[in-house]
């Protein structure tokens, strides 16, 4: 009798296999609209296990997990607590059979007491993701893990990043905590800032923390790309990224040498320089060592030509133009051929808002000064402001 040992693989593509979703109501996918869709068949991580050809799906999100409280309601309905070591146990059979696991935590850890009431630390979240790490692994020593980063957050209107919770720390530490262990347990992580996705509140069904069924659908396309590149996006090759807002177009063919001189100090760890330009005609040559430029123009009209696809599932021909300038206006097409008219400072500033992340180190090049920003909660239409 021959006897197979089980090794643990890491997939480029899903075929015939299980997957199993940790999670809480932004990956359950209670806020959207339910409609004849039952809201669970339209999150992201269903979406793209049928893109991904997987056998079988099941999401053991529900609302207001994390990794200490549980959903009380839920918990005294079905005898068992719904947090992430609860979700665990519970389902510990079909976790032993599974071939691939997403843990997909949002903000409940941050914004949220724990099930006795008392406040939990940093150093409490991180050891408690590693002991569930570790409690699956025990469960099933060869499943391929994934960590998912939802950012961002918002209260009322605004970015929460730095809003500290009842447990004494801010979202964007928590995030970074994390990050922190899903590195220590080598678990890739699909971080949604590396898409242009969630920067904004425009991509939210509230004014919290969760997605309209439109970002769902975005979140599957990039996910599944990130899943086939091997669990690397564009931006993972890189140590950091710097995105340098050319305010007046100062950077043109004939200097580009010079400012690539005076950031190149940037680029000794292998770091992006993406340069973001605003002048629609302008047509400005590639530069070499780890230079992009950024046309504002070109990706608003990709970016919107995205939009539509996924938001009406129909493809658009190519000649079509759906973002043009007209003196201080920009007018962005919708598929009934009707233009909405917005002020070209209001779209700069929404675009940027989209394109540029907590991730990014940002600069804004102004009249040969360059001046590092923190983009939360920063006001982009002031730099455009008598320009």
């Amino acid at each position: 009798m021959f006897l197979f040992k089980r090794e643990k693989k890491e997939y480029n593509n899903w075929k015939n296999k299980r997957v199993v979703v940790f999670g809480d109501s932004i990956v359950a996918g209670q806020k959207l609209v339910r409609e004849e869709t039952p809201y669970r068949d339209i999150v992201y991580a269903k979406l793209a296990s049928y893109r991904l050809g997987a056998d079988k799906f099941d999401n053991f999100a529900e609302t207001g997990t994390g990794q200490f409280k549980g959903q009380h309601n839920l918990d005294n309905h079905t005898g068992w607590v719904h947090d992430f070591g609860g979700v665990i146990r519970h389902y510990h059979k079909d976790i032993s059979i599974a071939d691939v696991g997403l843990i997909a935590y949002g903000n409940n850890d941050w914004k949220q007491l724990t099930a006795d009431g008392n406040t939990h630390s940093l150093m409490d979240v991180e050891e408690k993701l590693r002991e569930n790490i570790n409690l699956i692994k025990k469960y099933n020593p060869y499943i391929d893990l994934i960590g998912v980063l939802e950012t961002m957050a918002f209260r009322n209107h605004k970015s929460a990043w730095y809003l500290k919770g009842p447990n004494g720390f801010d979202y964007s530490q928590m995030l970074n905590s994390y990050i922190s262990v899903f590195n220590e347990m080598d678990v890739p992580i699909f971080d949604l800032r590396d898409y242009n996705i969630g920067n904004s509140i425009e991509d939210y069904v509230d004014d919290r923390d969760h997605f309209t069924e439109i970002k769902h659908r975005d979140i599957a396309i990039q996910f599944e790309k990130f899943i086939r590149g091997g669990k690397k996006s564009f931006y993972s090759k890189y140590y950091r990224v710097i995105k340098i807002i050319d305010v007046k177009n100062e950077i043109n063919s004939s200097n580009i040498v010079d400012i690539e001189k005076g950031i190149y100090d940037y680029n000794k760890k292998k770091d992006l320089i993406e340069i973001i330009k605003f002048d629609k005609n302008e047509n400005i040559k590639k530069s070499e060592n780890n230079v992009k430029f950024i046309n504002i123009y070109e990706q608003a009209e990709i970016s919107r030509r995205h939009d539509l696809i996924l938001e009406y599932q129909f493809e658009l021909k190519r000649k079509n133009k759906v973002v043009k300038k007209n003196g201080k206006y920009v007018f962005l097409q919708n598929l009934d051929c009707s233009w909405n008219k917005v002020p070209e400072i209001d779209f700069f500033d929404s675009w940027l808002r989209k394109y540029v992340s907590t991730k990014d180190e940002v600069y804004v090049l102004k009249e040969k000064k360059m001046s590092k920003i923190d983009i939360v909660n920063f006001n982009f239409k002031n730099i455009f402001i008598n320009n």
